[in-house]
């Protein structure tokens, strides 16, 4: 119950702050940046918290990634 708990309550304030932000931003570029956060998120934590190793092609993912959010912004 607790792990559920410890789940829950970040995924509730993703999906409200999710739609809170459809209210000012476009579709278009709200989901995509959520989603690409997530994905960024996910890594940054395995590599602080478990200690993932980072190689060639997790590195040029993530790089990617974020270039096509920054494309997308622009």
């Amino acid at each position: 119950m607790l792990f559920g708990v410890l789940i829950g309550i970040p995924n509730y304030y993703s999906a409200r702050f999710l739609l809170k932000s459809l209210s000012r931003i476009p579709a278009i570029v709200a989901y995509p940046t959520y989603s690409v956060s997530s994905i960024v998120l996910v890594s940054a934590a395995g590599v602080i918290l478990f200690h993932e190793k980072m190689n060639g092609r997790r590195k040029a993912a993530v790089a990617l990634v974020l270039a096509a959010l920054l494309l997308l912004n622009l």
